[in-house]
């Protein structure tokens, strides 16, 4: 029996995901000494919205506005 090897964008995927989970446990660590957490959650969210927004946009989703809920009186 042999073994199929990964592709090589799993592995890229995988090492990409590893090497930032880990480097924001040292980030967080060494940026609490300067910043209140609020302030760096504030930060991670912005950052995050910047990265995924355009992802979102590319991947086709779309941004209409659709009323759920009824208007308060």
């Amino acid at each position: 029996m042999t073994a199929k090897l990964p592709h090589a964008k799993v592995v890229l995927a995988i090492s990409t995901t590893i090497i930032l989970w880990a480097s924001a446990f040292v980030g967080i660590r060494a940026a609490i000494q300067d910043y209140p957490p609020i302030e760096l959650a504030t930060f991670r969210y912005i950052v995050a919205s910047i990265i995924l927004f355009p992802l979102a946009i590319f991947a086709g989703y779309s941004f209409r506005k659709q009323r759920t809920l009824s208007p308060l009186p």
